[in-house]
C-alpha cells in the first residue's frame, strides 16, 4: 500500500512538472515578443519624469492598461533603466526580476530547513506564476523577495529591518502588499519590539514618500487621482482577476455582478476576507522566540504573514495570477522541507491547485495568453484552508511551528 502510495505522489510530481513546463513554453511562445508589458508602463513612466513631465496621465477606457498606478518613488526608482533602450532594460529587468525570485526561494527554503534549497528554486523556476510575472514585466519578483526577507528578519527578532523592508513592499504595490507591514507589527509586538519595528517602517514610508514630494509636489495628489479613476477600470477591463471577485464574472450577466469594489458582493467578500485577518491576528498563536539568541528562528511570525497575505490575496478585488508569487512562503511552509508533506493527500492536491488552476485558462485556450476568465482564487482559497488546518492555530498550545533544530541542519 505505501508503495503503491509513493508511485502515485511521483506520477502526480511528474505530471505537475510537465504542466508547469507546457504552460512556461506557452508564455515564452506567446508573450516573448511582447512588447506592450508592464514594465514598458514602467519604463516609459520613469523616462516621462526624467524628462520633467509627469508619469501620471488622464487616461480613458481600454489605455487604462497603459496608465501607470504606482507611487512617485517608483518612477524615480526606475529611472536608471531609461538609461538604455528599452529592449536591454526590459532583458535586464527580466533577468533582475528571475534572478531575485529564484534567490530568495533558495533563501526561504535554507530558512525553513530544507537540506535540498535548490528542490524549491527549481521548483519556482519552472512556476508558469513566475514566468507570466517575468514575461509581461511585473514587478513580483522584487515583491518576493522584499517580503522573504522582511519576514526572515522578523523571525530572527531584526524588527527595525524588518519594518523597514515590509514597508518598501507595502509602497511598491499597497493594493497588494499593505498587509505584510501589518501582519508583521504584531510579532514585534510580543516581543516588546514594537517601537523598533514602527521607527523602521517610519523610516522607509518617510525616505520614500516625503523624497519624491520635496522634488515634486504635485506628483502624490497626482498619484491619488489616477488611482481613483484607475479603480472603475476593474470590472471592464483587468484580466485574470486572482480574487474571489473575479469569479463573478462567471455569473450570468443579468445578476449585475462585477469583479469592481463598488458591487455589493466584491463589497461583502472583502470586508469577509478583513473580518478574518482581524480574526488571525486576535487568536494569533504564541509569538515569542524560544530563547533569547537572534539566531534561532521562531517560525510563527512566517506563519502568521503568510496566512493573511494569503487571506488578503484571496478576498482582494486587484490581484492577478501573476501576484500569487508572494504566496511562496505560505506555500513552502505547507508541502514542508523538501517537499516531506506531498506524502499526505490534502498538501499535494494543493500544490497541483497551485500548478494547475493559476492558468488552466492559458492551457484550454492557447491563443489567448490573458483571458479575462480565471479561476485562481480556487488554487488560493485551497492554500488558505490547507494551511490553517497545518498552522499554529490548530495545533497544540506551545508545539513547536516549524521543523526540529535537527531538521534545520
Amino acid at each position: 500500500m505505501w508503495r503503491r502510495r509513493q508511485w502515485l505522489v511521483v506520477l502526480a510530481a511528474a505530471t505537475m512538472v510537465g504542466v508547469s513546463l507546457a504552460t512556461t513554453f506557452l508564455y515564452l511562445d506567446l508573450v516573448l515578443s511582447v512588447r506592450a508589458t508592464a514594465f514598458a508602463v514602467l519604463y516609459h513612466a520613469a523616462a516621462a519624469l526624467t524628462s520633467g513631465r509627469s508619469p501620471y496621465q488622464d487616461l480613458r477606457g481600454i489605455e487604462f492598461n497603459q496608465a501607470f498606478e504606482y507611487l512617485p518613488w517608483v518612477a524615480f526608482a526606475l529611472s536608471p533603466f531609461t538609461r538604455l533602450p528599452f529592449s536591454i532594460a526590459l532583458h535586464l529587468w527580466v533577468a533582475l526580476s528571475g534572478a531575485i525570485a529564484l534567490g530568495s526561494a533558495w533563501i526561504l527554503a535554507r530558512a525553513l530547513g530544507w537540506r535540498r534549497p535548490w528542490l524549491l528554486a527549481a521548483s519556482v523556476g519552472i512556476w508558469e506564476v513566475l514566468w507570466r510575472g517575468l514575461l509581461t514585466g511585473q514587478v513580483d519578483g522584487w515583491l518576493l523577495g522584499l517580503e522573504i526577507v522582511s519576514i526572515l528578519t522578523a523571525c530572527k527578532g531584526r524588527y527595525g529591518w524588518a519594518g523597514a523592508l515590509a514597508m518598501v513592499a507595502a509602497l511598491v504595490k499597497p493594493q497588494v502588499m499593505w498587509v505584510l507591514p501589518v501582519a508583521l507589527l504584531w510579532p514585534a509586538l510580543a516581543r516588546n519590539r514594537a517601537r523598533r519595528y514602527v521607527l523602521g517602517a517610519m523610516a522607509a514610508g518617510v525616505v520614500l514618500l516625503a523624497g519624491p514630494a520635496v522634488l515634486h509636489p504635485s506628483l502624490l495628489a497626482q498619484w491619488w487621482a489616477s488611482v481613483g479613476r484607475f479603480s472603475t477600470s476593474i470590472a471592464s477591463i483587468q484580466p485574470d482577476l486572482a480574487g474571489l471577485p473575479g469569479l463573478l464574472r462567471f455569473a450570468p450577466a443579468f445578476w449585475g455582478l462585477t469583479p469592481s469594489p463598488r458591487d455589493p458582493v466584491t463589497f461583502l467578500i472583502v470586508a469577509a476576507g478583513l473580518a478574518g485577518i482581524v480574526r488571525l491576528i486576535w487568536t494569533r498563536p504564541g509569538l515569542e522566540a524560544r530563547g533569547d539568541s537572534d539566531t534561532e528562528l521562531n517560525l510563527n511570525p512566517a506563519w502568521l504573514a503568510g496566512m493573511i497575505m494569503g487571506t488578503w490575496v484571496l478576498v482582494a478585488p486587484y490581484s492577478h495570477s501573476n501576484d500569487l508569487l508572494v504566496l511562496l512562503p505560505l506555500l513552502a511552509l505547507v508541502v514542508g522541507p523538501d517537499f516531506r508533506a506531498v506524502r499526505e493527500w490534502e498538501v499535494l492536491g494543493t500544490l497541483a491547485c497551485m500548478v494547475v488552476l493559476p492558468e488552466f485558462f492559458l492551457l484550454v485556450n492557447p491563443a489567448e495568453a490573458i483571458g479575462r476568465l480565471s479561476v485562481a482564487s480556487l488554487a488560493v482559497a485551497v492554500l488558505v484552508a490547507v494551511a490553517y488546518r497545518r498552522s499554529p492555530w490548530r495545533r497544540a498550545p506551545g508545539r513547536w511551528a516549524g521543523p526540529s533544530p535537527s531538521e534545520r541542519r
